[in-house]
């Protein structure tokens, strides 16, 4: 295998895409690597730089069995937005707890907004194994108190608030009840969109009742959140309501109920699903039949329905 220096040599070439060595001779660096990369990946311009970082990050999602995060960790100062923005994005599986105060000082006092958002949307994972009490009561905290004063500040980025109220609504107590209430009874409808996505992620029952009101809402993006808002909650009580969305006028709508009901699953959900998968458009067939897999790995993990 090349050197961590010989790569970097072949990466420069501004007219080359990754190939699937070089993606494999960048997974699971070594510490020593990492700052070697570090240094010899400044060289690189700003556009170069731009290009691999997105290479890396399709490619992380694509074969879970490669790990960028040294890589992607290395990017989180680089001098570029977009290259930091995009190494956020790359780190979405990684839980190590480390991670949690670079991504809050990120949050606090990057120059850039596209990157603030990132972050405040990167926390969500914390958020949810400290709800799940996966990580020690003090990131808890740490998380809370900084998605708080970022929700909080009505002189941030509006979008930035979004992203932050998004993140801290995997916690279940009653102030975050409240504050996911006051955005859905406000007048942006931005804000609004987001706290229906908060509603799934709070996984309260109490959430409910609004979920089905909005899924006969006017505003055709409404009905698809509190769609998918529906499946994150996983009441089968939703299940007749999202059939009749899977007839919906706006596809997006259609696409987020079937997506919905392979998440809830349940025997009436499956039948829908099923009736769907004859679909004739090739769109809503493919997302049924998905939706039909994961409905059926819910009830039966060693089985498969297609």
């Amino acid at each position: 295998m090349a050197s961590i220096d010989e790569m970097m040599g072949q990466l420069a070439d501004s007219t080359k895409r990754l190939t699937k060595s070089q993606f494999a001779g960048l997974s699971d660096l070594s510490s020593t690597d990492a700052m070697r990369f570090k240094e010899l990946w400044l060289g690189l311009g700003a556009v170069r730089r731009r290009h691999l970082i997105a290479q890396l990050s399709s490619e992380a999602i694509a074969n879970v069995q490669l790990n960028f995060d040294m890589v992607f960790t290395s990017c989180l100062s680089d001098p570029d937005e977009v290259v930091r923005a995009t190494a956020i994005e790359g780190l979405w599986e990684c839980q190590e707890p480390g991670l949690i105060g670079i991504l809050i000082s990120l949050l606090k006092k990057d120059s850039s907004v596209t990157v603030k958002k990132a972050a405040a949307r990167a926390l969500g994972v914390f958020v949810l194994l400290a709800e799940w009490g996966k990580i020690r009561p003090r990131y808890k905290e740490q998380l809370e108190t900084s998605l708080l004063s970022v929700i909080k500040d009505d002189t941030l980025d509006s979008e930035l608030r979004q992203r932050a109220l998004e993140s801290l609504s995997y916690l279940s107590h009653e102030e975050i009840i409240d504050i996911i209430k006051a955005a859905y009874q406000g007048t942006s409808k931005a804000m609004k969109v987001s706290a229906l996505r908060s509603m799934g992620r709070n996984s309260d029952s109490r959430w409910l009742d609004v979920l089905l009101k909005e899924l006969s809402s006017p505003e055709a993006d409404l009905r698809a959140e509190a769609a998918l808002a529906c499946g994150e909650l996983g009441d089968e009580k939703a299940i007749v309501n999202l059939i009749g969305r899977t007839e919906d006028e706006d596809s997006r709508v259609q696409l987020a109920a079937i997506k919905a009901l392979g998440q809830i699953s349940g025997r009436r959900a499956v039948k829908a699903l099923v009736a769907l998968c004859k679909h004739t458009e090739m769109e809503i067939k493919k997302a049924a039949e998905e939706a039909l897999r994961e409905a059926q790995f819910a009830s039966d993990p060693m089985s498969s329905v297609i």
